[in-house]
């Protein structure tokens, strides 16, 4: 497969150079300020449910298989409280080379309080597949750990990875975080802040929790909008996650979301959003893109048409999602020949 760099945004299939510009497109994939993305052909737009249904339909990801290439070392603890410890699944490529590999953290969704690092196992194969050590991770859940616990764990497990750069030959400064749902809200917040109340006690002081790049799949970015508690559901999850209605503690809704966080020093950030998600909406990743652009933060954004929340546990999506992640991670953490090998 030839290996051929463009600098890109999609306009109904067009590729058009954007560097240093910023781009202003409207189609499935809008890049700003991204250098030397590496493509071999702009994939199409995939189909909608609608129309993948009326021909064969779609069929879900193997959630938990491991590819046979990849050392696969569950429930390592990296983080520990007097009461819990909490753990991770790592993922090791089998090479046999000295270089430095970049890493990878991934958070799984759930709202905060259910799910479990299992989520992301296919993930984690995936990337490990293409030289990355890969780990996926458990982290305090709402209601016994209300926020922010859960970050705090996030946090801890990056200078977990940096902690270990030695023995699993990581470059601590290529370590990127991944997120669904309540992990891109984690992965962002993770990418974004640098408070020290966010940092927890679990682990690894003398590490730092800075990353390298955050990729987001339609995680909520502002919960102080009425539209992101338009349902009387989602509002009880926001209370439970933040232990308080907006109108109780409306400074802690800004404090928990990443858009406020948003500054010239956030790291590249790849988001993918479904137009069609009726839990987190899309105009929440269009204002994110919109604030990155403003601080002329590196970003690809992949806004997907009438597909809904989730989607990525499903084929084709996902396929066009590794794509994505791949390209981008390739980019922003300069690994490109590692992420095409």
């Amino acid at each position: 497969m030839p290996q051929s760099f463009f600098l890109v945004a999609v306009l109904v299939g067009s590729v058009s150079q954007l560097w240093p510009q910023r781009a202003e497109a409207d189609g499935p994939i809008t890049t700003g300020l991204v250098q030397q993305l590496l493509v071999d052909a702009v994939p199409l737009p995939p189909k909608s449910p609608t129309e993948l249904r009326a021909n064969g339909g779609f069929s879900p990801i193997p959630v938990l298989s491991v590819p046979k290439s990849v050392i696969f070392r569950p429930n390592l603890t990296y983080a520990r409280y007097p009461k819990t410890a909490v753990k991770l699944d790592l993922f090791l490529p089998k090479d046999s080379g000295k270089e430095l590999r970049p890493g990878l953290i991934l958070i799984h969704g759930g709202a905060w309080r259910a799910g479990s690092k299992a989520d992301y196992r296919y993930y984690g194969g995936q990337f490990a597949e293409r030289g990355y050590v890969t780990v996926s991770i458990n982290y305090r859940l709402v209601p016994e750990h209300p926020f922010p616990a859960c970050l705090q764990d996030c946090k801890t497990a990056v200078r977990w990875m940096k902690a270990q750069a030695k023995d699993f030959r990581i470059d601590p400064e290529k370590i990127a975080v991944f997120g669904g749902s309540a992990g891109g809200h984690l992965a962002l917040m993770v990418g974004y802040t640098d408070t020290p109340e966010f940092e927890g006690t679990g682990g690894h002081p003398e590490q730092n929790s800075r990353v390298a790049a955050v990729v987001d799949l339609y995680g909520p970015t502002d919960m102080t909008v009425p539209e992101i508690q338009r349902f009387d559901f989602v509002a009880e999850m926001f209370n439970q996650f933040l232990g308080a209605t907006i109108a109780e503690r409306p400074e802690l809704y800004r404090l928990a979301s990443p858009i406020t966080h948003v500054s010239d020093q956030c790291p590249p950030t790849l988001v993918i959003h479904g137009t069609a998600d009726s839990m987190v909406p899309i105009t929440q990743s269009d204002a994110l893109v919109e604030k990155l652009k403003d601080q002329g933060i590196p970003y690809v954004y992949d806004r997907i048409p009438d597909w809904p929340h989730a989607m990525d546990f499903t084929q084709p999506i996902n396929d066009r999602v590794l794509w994505m992640m791949e390209r981008f991670l390739a980019n922003a953490l300069k690994t490109s020949e590692i992420a095409r090998q």
